[in-house]
């Protein structure tokens, strides 16, 4: 593999192998490395393993060290599991298929030589797995049969001793996380299960696997657990006049609500609005207060910090606390004392924020209200009767959302599309896909969140106090200048395209006709992602100097920190340890940039899935869709329902069409056809596999687009 920077020893044993033009035994490498005392046998043990593990020298059945670019017969590389469930590693543009027999232990993820034999199948060459050089490392899935542990989609079992305690919690079918170690003991791998994904009946087994096979952890400790259950299951009376006491506000008596998706148990954010005697908005964001029950740094408090995020795979939640708190006692139910941190904004008539005030309180949702309706009553005049009560408060909310709206145009506030794609389940099977759309309340709540979370890093931004920052920096000019040429559009590009003014009027241009939203995504994919930080640098597509999370710390842990930096902030300025702070403020960001985008990849591979499990059922169907890439490897479409799948080189080149790589297109000279990224084009379903998550489509014919290209001025 030799990709690392050698050391001067291990130069000068390859120099040697080469020099004498012999295998050479480690007695001989010794003596003439003149490697003597402890210290250079120390050093030259290590050389010698890093070598043999990097692929530049073998160590044979004779124990004799010789160069591996001599060993014709061998190779190295990444053992890995093809979707039809076979072991094999790749050799430049070739693959050696191992079977399942000749794996000798080996398994997905290990660096293996392999030594190769004469016959083939398919051009594909066969082989035996010679020798384990480097061992995966860490957590692997395995399914739990007949008291055995067979790695997940692997064709061969290991055996593994894992502790007795553990085994008694297993059924016959359980899929489990281990997490096997380097060492074996009686020729059996150790391991420890870190979690029961579940079992082989469950509907969504397959989801969580996803989940797992990214890392994430679904179950939580015993000691994390224990100490959610030692938790109050309700708000007592001490809390309630130990908040009183030190300047807390009783805001039970208020008409607060929390509007959420019809199925949402986590929920974090509540909302209250009125109207002063000057005509100015009142508008509260409650949030739950997580912090009150989650003490920093205790057991629970640094698992969740290692989870930072919830992770909300298809049709399943990965919490980033026990369900004690998430759908219990820090959750805003309807109808239950619960304590908050609120968040009470005075909006002026144009949609300014004039003051705010940030206080401990107790509340009591009067109704948990869903998007759906509330788009029913405003969009649809369907009107529910259980609404009618907060049918004031919600138009009131509604005109106020719109005030917010046209301030968020008017700095540069850049949106890139509202639509999601959702399942209709039957017996565990998509059998059918729903295009979902953000609507009127979708949109409104969005408004109110980020006004109270711009608000609240105005808050220590402005007193110069640690914090921490959602940052999402300035796109690169370049970049978006190249999506813009590529895609051929008819569009002046400024000098400035990195001010958000002119990206968001770019992006308005481009609408005009991008029928499937193919141009802006691909504009939003060229753009950087946001982090978090304690270092400010502001929100470009939110076009704003300062921005943070505050309104979700059940479900993220920047949330529930900014919580307490709040609190520290605002009650006890003097004793905060800025240098302590801001070393422990850039761990939990760095922690919870990367979970989140875990997180992100996991929920995409399990909407994969599903897509793929939906299309297995209409495999020779025609469906429509949009061009979304071009590249030698062949078209990534997307279906009108938003369905992702492929059409391969290989089947182009059969009917007659050839890549061209200047221009990103695809041609059929023949039948006079050139395709673009965001044709509009008929393709019929080839093949989908749930188990690999793929789609692969057949070009069928360009449709022409309703929205027509306009040259923009």
């Amino acid at each position: 593999m030799g990709i690392e920077k050698l050391s001067i020893l291990e130069e000068e044993i390859l120099k040697l192998l080469e020099e004498k033009n012999k295998n050479l035994s480690y007695r001989q490498i010794k003596r003439y490395t003149h490697s003597i005392n402890e210290e250079k046998k120390k050093q030259l043990d290590e050389a010698l393993s890093h070598l043999e593990t990097e692929g530049y020298i073998y160590l044979n059945d004779y124990d004799e060290y010789q160069l591996f670019s001599k060993c014709s017969e061998l190779a190295i590389g990444e053992l890995k599991c093809s979707s039809k469930n076979k072991a094999y590693i790749v050799v430049g543009r070739n693959n050696i298929f191992i079977p399942d027999s000749h794996l000798n232990g080996a398994i997905a993820g290990d660096i293996v030589i392999v030594r190769r034999n004469n016959f083939k199948v398919q051009g594909n060459s066969r082989g035996e797995v010679d020798k384990i050089l480097k061992r995966k490392k860490g957590k692997l899935i395995f399914d739990y049969s007949n008291g055995e542990f067979t790695p997940y989609n692997w064709p061969a079992k290991i055996e593994i001793n894992i502790p007795q305690s553990q085994k008694e919690k297993l059924f016959e079918g359980s899929r489990v996380l281990i997490n096997l170690s380097l060492d074996k003991s009686d020729n059996k791998y150790n391991g420890k299960i870190i979690s029961i994904i579940g079992h082989k009946d469950d509907p969504n087994l397959d989801v969580k696997t996803i989940v797992s096979n990214n890392g994430i952890v679904i179950d939580f400790s015993e000691e994390a657990l224990e100490q959610a259950r030692q938790i109050n299951t309700y708000v007592t009376q001490e809390e309630i006049d130990e908040r009183l006491k030190n300047g807390g506000i009783d805001l039970r008596d208020k008409t607060i609500f929390t509007i959420d998706g019809a199925h949402t148990k986590d929920i974090d954010d509540a909302v209250s609005i009125e109207m002063d005697e000057e005509g100015n908005y009142i508008l509260g964001v409650h949030i739950a207060d997580v912090s009150h029950y989650v003490m920093e740094d205790s057991v629970l408090d640094l698992e969740a910090r290692q989870r930072s995020t919830s992770v909300y795979p298809y049709d399943c939640v990965i919490p980033m606390l026990p369900h004690e708190l998430s759908n219990g006692i820090c959750s805003l139910n309807p109808n239950v004392d619960r304590l908050a941190l609120s968040c009470i904004m005075k909006i002026d008539k144009e949609g300014n924020l004039l003051s705010f005030d940030i206080k401990d309180s107790i509340i009591n949702s009067k109704k948990k209200m869903e998007y759906e309706k509330i788009n029913d009553i405003f969009e649809r005049k369907i009107l529910y009767s259980d609404y009618i009560p907060f049918i004031d408060d919600l138009s009131m909310m509604i005109n106020l959302s719109k005030l917010l709206n046209k301030v968020k145009n008017t700095r540069g506030y850049i949106s890139f599309g509202d639509d999601d794609v959702e399942f209709k389940d039957e017996n565990g099977i998509a059998i059918d896909v729903i295009k979902k759309r953000r609507g009127l309340a979708e949109k409104m709540i969005e408004n109110f969140m980020l006004l109270a979370n711009e608000t609240i890093s105005s808050f220590y931004y402005w007193l110069e106090m640690p914090g921490i920052y959602r940052n999402h920096p300035v796109p690169n000019a370049d970049s978006i200048r190249q999506i813009i040429n590529l895609l051929g559009l008819h569009i002046h590009i400024p000098n400035n395209i990195d001010n958000p003014r002119v990206l968001q009027n770019i992006v308005n241009k481009i609408r005009i006709f991008d029928e499937g939203g193919i141009y802006t995504e691909l504009l939003l994919q060229s753009m950087k992602r946001a982090y978090y930080s304690p270092v400010n640098i502001g929100h470009f597509g939110l076009a704003l100097n300062y921005y943070t999370h505050f309104t979700s710390p059940i479900r993220r842990y920047p949330d529930l920190q900014t919580h307490r930096i709040i609190r520290k902030v605002r009650d006890n300025i003097m004793n905060i340890d800025f240098d302590e702070t801001n070393k422990k403020l850039m761990q939990i960001c760095s922690i919870a940039s990367t979970k989140e985008r875990i997180a992100d990849k996991a929920e995409k591979e399990t909407n994969y899935y599903k897509m793929a499990e939906y299309m297995e059922q209409h495999i020779g169907q025609t469906f429509t869709g949009y061009i979304t890439y071009i590249s030698h490897n062949g078209i990534s479409v997307k279906t009108e329902d938003l369905i992702c799948g492929k059409i391969s080189m290989e089947s182009l080149r059969y009917e007659g069409f050839s890549f061209n790589e200047q221009n990103m297109t695809i041609t059929n000279s023949g039948k006079n056809i050139t395709l673009y990224i965001g044709d509009k084009i008929n393709i019929k379903v080839k093949s989908a596999s749930k188990e690999t998550c793929k789609i692969e489509f057949i070009f069928e014919e360009k449709l022409e687009k309703e929205k027509v290209m306009l040259l923009a001025q």
